[in-house]
């Protein structure tokens, strides 16, 4: 999320719509972008989404329970991230002006992209290489509970500059959030029923 140039704010009705570039669109992708689309529309804020990815026509099957959104998305296909990542001529396009950048790709573009402030947030370290890493009851709570920290977050950061910095931990969120903001992102992941820091022993074990 850059910490720096941009404008308005996400929640608060800026004329220009909110751009946020997704890199990657598999389950938790997917599930991710559809709740950033609902958090924008429930607090009246337009969004444009831009979804790069190698398989544009996959990324849309990823999608096929929200069509009501694509015209919300702009679709670029690219036969590598990397030169995108790297902003090499012809890709700068899809990062300018971003308010949001979320790699779903590869944790290893994990990084600095323009003057950003990085949100780190993994639900199940327990479960990744396993057979459940994929499981929908896994995928969904994640990038939900993804989402509702990234949206919140966002707006803080543009409300109290410099306030996140670096590479922030969903679990520092709590710590570093003001009550009030804090006390929104407990409600919302209430509203969707996430429960953020419930046990995954039973999957684990199971």
């Amino acid at each position: 999320m850059p910490a720096a140039n941009v404008t308005g704010s996400a929640t608060g009705g800026s004329c220009q719509p909110t751009k946020i570039v997704f890199f990657g669109l598999g389950a938790v992708g997917s599930a991710l972008l559809i709740c950033l689309s609902e958090l924008a529309e429930r607090d009246d804020v337009p969004v444009r989404f831009v979804v790069c990815v190698v398989n544009p026509d996959a990324a849309r099957d990823a999608l096929f329970h929200a069509e009501r959104i694509f015209d919300r998305i702009e679709f670029i296909g690219v036969p590598d991230f990397a030169p995108v990542f790297a902003l090499e001529p012809g890709y700068e396009s899809a990062l300018k002006g971003a308010a949001m950048v979320v790699n779903a790709a590869l944790p290893e573009f994990n990084g600095p992209v323009i003057e950003t402030v990085g949100l780190s947030y993994l639900r199940y370290h327990d479960l990744l290489n396993t057979p459940y890493a994929g499981a929908t009851y896994i995928s969904y709570p994640t990038a939900v509970g993804a989402a509702i920290l990234a949206w919140h977050a966002l707006e803080y950061a543009r409300e109290a500059p410099g306030a996140l910095v670096g590479v922030v931990g969903g679990e520092d969120l709590a710590r570093l959030l003001p009550r009030m903001r804090a006390d929104a992102v407990r409600r919302d992941l209430v509203a969707w029923d996430i429960d953020l820091f419930e046990s995954v022993r039973d999957a684990s074990e199971a």
